[in-house]
């Protein structure tokens, strides 16, 4: 009877953790990632992420600003105000079509028909789905000229 019970509860923790499990891995193009959306505050991110291995704080032409690091996940505060931007480079993070750091620029399109692609030079190619006009939200999906592959995933708003 008690082994039931265990795996009972056994069953119900699979259950639960497979059921979070794929919520905090989504990219939701223009909107989150990982459960970290554009505009939250770092008290909610904190909420959702915890604390952060390292926080930076800098200045630059847009003026003040403070990023969490997350290992591979990055979540920036341009003004100190709302998140402005969440980078990944986390291969386990995937939008609802399946599109993840290292899938093919060629999925990226079939996924997503609006996506342009354009390689800004030799050594840099992105594909992006919204509009790069101040104050839009966009996600960018930085490719490998190489391999065609994507090597990593902005979800933020355009600045200027």
């Amino acid at each position: 009877m008690r082994a039931v019970r265990y795996l009972t509860l056994a069953a119900a923790c699979l259950t639960a953790l497979a059921w979070v499990g794929p919520a905090s891995a989504l990219i939701v193009p223009q909107q989150s990632i990982g459960r970290i959306a554009l505009d939250m505050t770092r008290h909610e991110v904190r909420a959702v992420r915890g604390d952060p291995l390292r926080v930076e704080h800098g200045t630059n032409d847009f003026g003040r600003y403070t990023i969490f690091r997350y290992g591979r996940l990055r979540v920036t505060f341009q003004g100190n105000a709302g998140a402005t931007a969440v980078f990944t480079s986390r291969p386990r993070q995937r939008t609802a079509k399946g599109i993840h750091v290292g899938s093919t620029e060629a999925e990226l399109r079939a996924a997503y028909r609006r996506a342009r692609c354009r390689t800004e030079a030799s050594d840099f190619r992105h594909c992006w789905t919204g509009s790069f006009q101040p104050g839009r939200r966009v996600t960018d999906y930085r490719i490998e000229v190489a391999t065609h592959l994507v090597k990593s995933v902005v979800v933020g708003f355009v600045i200027d």
